[in-house]
């Protein structure tokens, strides 16, 4: 999605004015295969999960405040013949919380210290989210390293080329993350994700959604959200990387979200759906393992890239 700091700045603005545990468990047959390691970043430990020893290698990485467990649905359907990597960003999860500023470059390096720990040449990356943001980065850092991407309803934000236009942006970002900073924690993930979900979304899935995320330490989300706007992190350059990207559609979304995209990847595959909230792989799990599923086997028979010696 689109990152719409208007829409959460009104909701802002309401709430100034008003002055059962669900566990994201893995199936079992996930429990059985997967390994839990961890990757060291500047003495931090971030953990992974490994599922399979050979194949195309395909890591996962979650958006703000969730965790690898968001993505638990993927992993039976898509294990068969890959290695399946899933991340729990630094001050995430499992993972060290070190007392530092969370960005996108922090979260890019924590990848790459897992992908390096796990001896991976060359990845696919399945991003969620905030994860945009963090893949974007990682290709920056790893040049090479991708060969290919799939977005699940990716966050992004657009940086005005109007100083203006750019200064109200910047208190639209403040705002936001007020919204984590100025009241209780979890009341603002309540406005927050109910902002993000459909009609149509499945009240089990809004309420686990609801309960993950509140469960993060708020110094990291509230870091993480702040540095998200950044705008050193949004430059516009384009990465050759085939992508998929799955969208939900919302009366937020820009009109032209299809064709900005098409501007930052390369042989570019885009899908927009209906009755689905910020969370596809988990609101609609068939439909959308099958298009990952076969954007996954296309890569795989691609010719391969001969390394320069």
């Amino acid at each position: 999605m689109a990152f719409n700091l208007k829409r959460v700045f009104l909701a802002v603005l309401f709430l100034i004015a008003l002055a059962s545990h669900s566990a994201f468990a893995q199936s079992s047959s996930c429990r059985e295969t997967a390994q839990w390691q961890y990757a060291s970043l500047d003495g931090s430990k971030v953990y992974y999960q490994l599922i399979g020893e050979t194949g195309q290698a395909v890591v996962f990485v979650h958006g703000w405040s969730c965790d690898s467990s968001f993505w638990r649905k993927q992993i039976p359907p898509l294990a068969k013949g890959r290695r399946l990597v899933l991340v729990d960003l630094i001050g995430h999860g499992k993972s060290d919380k070190p007392k530092l500023e969370y960005d996108l470059a922090l979260f890019a390096e924590s990848v790459k210290a897992v992908v390096d720990h796990a001896r991976l040449d060359r990845v696919v990356l399945v991003v969620h989210s905030m994860g945009l943001g963090v893949a974007r980065e990682f290709i920056r850092q790893c040049p090479g390293r991708v060969e290919g991407l799939v977005i699940a309803d990716g966050a992004y934000i657009r940086i005005p080329q109007d100083p203006k236009e750019r200064e109200k942006q910047k208190v639209q970002c403040a705002a936001l993350t007020d919204m984590f900073r100025k009241q209780p924690f979890k009341r603002g993930v309540q406005i927050f994700v109910k902002g993000l979900l459909d009609k149509k979304t499945p009240v089990d899935v809004a309420q686990e959604v609801t309960e993950k995320i509140s469960s993060t330490e708020p110094r990291v989300a509230v870091s993480a959200m702040a540095n998200f706007c950044n705008p050193h992190f949004w430059t516009e350059e384009p990465m050759g990387v085939p992508t998929l990207a799955i969208y939900a559609d919302s009366p937020d979304m820009p009109q032209d979200n299809r064709h900005y995209l098409e501007t930052l990847f390369s042989d570019f595959e885009y899908h927009l759906w209906q009755g689905v909230g910020h969370f596809p792989m988990l609101e609609k799990p068939v439909k959308f393992n099958s298009l990952l599923d076969g954007f996954l086997k296309r890569l795989e028979n691609r010719p391969k890239r001969v390394k320069e010696k």
